[in-house]
Order: C-alpha cells, then sequence, then structure tokens
C-alpha cells in the first residue's frame, strides 16, 4: 500500500459514543469483519505556512487468499503573507487488489491516479499543475508478528506535464521503493 495509517482516536471517539446508543444487527458486523478502515489527518506548519494532509484507506478481505486495498489521500498547503502566496489542492487515489501466493508472500498490482490541482496566487492567478498516473507492482513479506511487514514496491508513473508547460507531452518515472512497516 503507498500509504500507511493509524486509526484517530480524536475522530472514531464521538462516532463510537453516539453510536452506543443505538442497537445495531450482527449483521452489519460480521460483514465488517474482514474490512479494515483507517483515517488519518496530519498537519503541521507556522505562521505563514501550512500543509494538511487527509488519508483514508479501506482494504477488505474477499476470499483467503485475495482481498483489495483502496487509498484516497487530500492534500492542502499554502504560503502566506509574502510576496508569492498561494494556495494548492491535490486530491489522489489508489487501488490495489492484493494476493496472498504463500503464508510469506502477498503480491498487488493495482493503479493510481494523483490530480495536481492547481495553484491560486494572491495576485488571482492560477497554474494548474502536473497530474500523474501509475502502474504499481508490489510484493509485501509478512514477518512472524502481524504487525510487521517488508514491503517491494515498483511503479512506473505518467506525468501530462503538457498540463503546465505547452510544449511538454509528458515524461515517465520509474521508481523501486523498499519499505519496513511496523504497526502498533
Amino acid at each position: 500500500m503507498m500509504f500507511r495509517f493509524a486509526v484517530s482516536v480524536g475522530v472514531l471517539f464521538p462516532l463510537s459514543v453516539a453510536a452506543a446508543d443505538f442497537h445495531v444487527p450482527d449483521s452489519v458486523f460480521k460483514s465488517m469483519t474482514d474490512s479494515s478502515v483507517h483515517l488519518h489527518k496530519q498537519r503541521w506548519g507556522g505562521a505563514d505556512y501550512h500543509h494538511e494532509i487527509k488519508r483514508f484507506s479501506f482494504t477488505k478481505v474477499l476470499s483467503p487468499s485475495v482481498s483489495v486495498a483502496a487509498n484516497i489521500v487530500s492534500s492542502q498547503r499554502g504560503l502566506q503573507d509574502c510576496a508569492n502566496s498561494y494556495d494548492q489542492r491535490t486530491l489522489g487515489y489508489e487501488i490495489l487488489p492484493r494476493l496472498k501466493v504463500r503464508d510469506n508472500l502477498q503480491v498487488s498490482l493495482g493503479v493510481g491516479r494523483l490530480d495536481g490541482g492547481h495553484m491560486a496566487f494572491v495576485t488571482g492567478d492560477k497554474l494548474d499543475m502536473v497530474d500523474r498516473r501509475s502502474v504499481i507492482l508490489a510484493a509485501s513479506i509478512p514477518f512472524s508478528q502481524p504487525s510487521e511487514a517488508l514491503e517491494l514496491r515498483v511503479s512506473r508513473s505518467h506525468y501530462d506535464a503538457h498540463a503546465v508547460y505547452d510544449q511538454q507531452t509528458g515524461f515517465y518515472d520509474n521508481s523501486l521503493r523498499i519499505s519496513y512497516q511496523l504497526r502498533f
């Protein structure tokens, strides 16, 4: 998966308190037992700069050897109170079907897209940013603890550079990422 998330207690706790007053049939919970939903919000910056990322991740187990993961991410950042002030917003998604080849190996082949959005300047000008489409091949090797995994990810992305520069038609980028994940 492209993104790793932690459950935000501040967001989910009020929902669980409100839901405690209602009776929900057991069949609803049974259909959710093979699903995993994560929501994470990050925000940082200072007086003049801000950056906020919201990520939503959903994993559904379809069978003992097949599952589907989907990720949605939105980003908003900006620089304020200067001659080059701007705001930029982006939205992207990723869908990765997973196949469990062995107990210690999962393979994924999926697609992703990131809408580069635009930058809006205080002068009223707008600059369209580059969009990205990706094909992703990933292999995940879980360790003895279910909260640990090593992921190898290869992707090929096409950037639509003509959205920014009329003279270019776009370019490709290949990447290899190795990551170690520890969830707690």
